[in-house]
């Protein structure tokens, strides 16, 4: 995809928020976006409510505006200081109609409205389907179940971008299109990842199960999100871990350590989507009906593991089903090819080139 030379099209806010309640998926997919748009040669304001001084920090070191939210809706402030902030960019940018993308389950029908009075476009992020008016020029829903039925009462003018075509990856993934997996006889490198809160403390629980599974030279990795209130227990817990293992960051290259792991345990989130397209096979609980759609499809279509609930898991599925994937090179290597062909890394390109060839349905 060429630069964006077209002035009509070069800025770009995002509004998201992140906290250890919704989590950083928002957050973390609507970067993937504005990576994509300053690489292409756009401008970004990033409008957010995110307590975390390393989501912060990752937004601001992509040269990315960063502005803070102090009354998130559905305080009435947020309307007032995002239409502020709309107002300034307008006038700083004159030749600009800029595009806002909106993203979090908080912002409904009649805020999208709002947002699109003002006199922006407006891109929303969506994973649910909706019944009432989109107020929306793009829509976006990366998830395989996402069909046109969810949006029969959207905008007449509305595109529609639906399905695994348009996953939005960060940057990091997307310079792995050309990676390739070794698929190893016995997948014993278990990576535990539970997203930026893990609010279940799933990450302890696995980890004292893990100590019964039997998978020879197992290694273990558990990356802890920066809103996990967990990580003294966690530690505390991986002392009777009796086979290597390592606590990361979230600051660790995300996709050097998939590349790593022949097998992750997960709770849905934006992380599914970066683990199907490195080909990683996937255990997978669910937190709400939504994810449980999600992950249903995908467990059928033979692209993960299904687990249940986080509140209902259960030892006596869980390790046959590790144990199971960890000695089937076979399984192991058809998860790979199929979920590398169904994902292939350029849905943020796709999205863009639909924002600056118009939007017509």
């Amino acid at each position: 995809m060429t630069a964006l030379s077209c002035h009509d099209h070069h800025t770009l806010l995002i509004r998201a928020d992140a906290d250890s309640r919704i989590g950083t998926g928002h957050v973390m997919r609507c970067l993937a976006l504005a990576q994509c748009w300053k690489d292409l040669g756009g401008m970004v304001f990033f409008i957010s409510d995110c307590v975390s001084p390393f989501l912060r920090k990752l937004i601001e070191s992509e040269g990315i505006h960063f502005i803070t939210v102090n009354y998130p809706y559905p305080n009435r402030r947020d309307i007032e200081d995002t239409a502020r902030i709309l107002k300034q960019v307008k006038a700083d940018y004159p030749a600009a109609t800029p595009w806002i993308v909106i993203d979090g389950l908080h912002f409904d029908s009649s805020y999208r409205k709002k947002i699109k009075g003002l006199g922006a476009r407006v891109l929303w992020i969506d994973d649910y389907g909706s019944t009432q008016q989109s107020c929306a020029d793009i829509i976006v829903n990366q998830n395989m179940p996402a069909n046109p039925s969810l949006y029969n009462s959207c905008d007449v003018h509305t595109k529609l971008l639906l399905g695994l075509s348009f996953v939005l990856l960060r940057r990091e993934f997307r310079t792995r299109i050309e990676w390739q997996r070794k698929i190893c006889p016995i997948g014993n490198r278990v990576l535990i990842t539970m997203g930026g809160a893990d609010p279940e403390d799933m990450s302890s629980k696995l980890t004292l199960l893990l100590r019964k599974a039997k998978v020879p030279g197992l290694e273990v990795a558990i990356v802890v999100g920066p809103e996990n209130p967990h990580q003294e227990n966690l530690r505390r817990n991986l002392k009777h871990l009796p086979v290597p293992h390592r606590i990361l960051t979230c600051e660790v290259d995300m996709s050097a350590i998939m590349s790593w792991a022949d097998i992750a345990i997960i709770a849905s989130g934006g992380t599914l989507w970066e683990l199907l397209f490195m080909g990683c096979a996937i255990i997978s609980f669910v937190y709400n009906p939504v994810q449980e759609v999600i992950i249903r499809r995908l467990n059928h279509e033979g692209l993960l593991f299904y687990q249940g609930y986080v509140s209902e898991m259960d030892e006596a599925t869980f390790l046959p089903c590790l144990e199971q994937i960890a000695h089937s090179e076979k399984k192991r290597a058809e998860i790979y090819n199929l979920s590398r062909r169904m994902i292939d890394g350029i849905g943020c390109e796709r999205v863009i080139h639909t924002m600056c060839a118009g939007t017509d349905r």
